[in-house]
């Protein structure tokens, strides 16, 4: 079996067999805000967008202890106990010198699924700071650019070998 677009700290290798591949993405979350901080540097808040589900409060830790060393630089708010309908409302009134980093909505804390991509849009409309996030498929629509990791895999046709995407 060939395992691909998983991030690397979600493989359990001890359930892996002989026969497995792994081709595996890794989130560096501090070079992500130190991006934000290269962009703009006089940020202040960054409100990090993260669903309640299982898999996203396990990312809401590992992002939480990896962020820790920004603690005396930024304020984080961390969206992952908030309905979406409030967290639309907070994004809109966020205070001045505030970034937004989209990590992952796939259910909210009231319980709500978010399918796809559908939710940034509606984020994007209402929010009155930049929008931030790791994922290249997103950039050039609501985004801002900076270092992106690939969300397209090729494994039978060509693909360009770009890791990274700016504006």
């Amino acid at each position: 079996m060939v395992f691909t677009a998983v991030e690397q700290r979600r493989i359990q290798r001890s359930s892996l067999t002989e026969n497995d591949a792994v081709v595996a993405t890794a989130h560096n979350f501090p070079a992500l805000i130190e991006n934000i901080l290269h962009v703009l540097p006089n940020t202040k808040t960054v409100a990090w967008v993260l669903g309640a589900s299982t898999g996203e409060k396990l990312w809401l830790e590992d992002v939480r202890k990896e962020l820790a060393p920004f603690a005396d630089r930024l304020s984080f708010i961390w969206y992952s106990d908030r309905s979406f309908a409030d967290i639309l409302k907070h994004a809109a009134a966020l205070p001045p010198h505030s970034a937004i980093f989209w990590h992952l909505m796939n259910v909210d804390a009231a319980g709500v699924v978010h399918e796809g991509d559908t939710g940034l849009p509606r984020l994007y409309a209402v929010a009155n700071a930049p929008i931030f996030t790791f994922d290249d498929s997103f950039f050039g629509r609501e985004i801002v650019g900076g270092p992106m990791q690939r969300s397209r895999v090729c494994l039978l046709s060509p693909c360009r070998a770009s890791t990274k995407v700016t504006a």
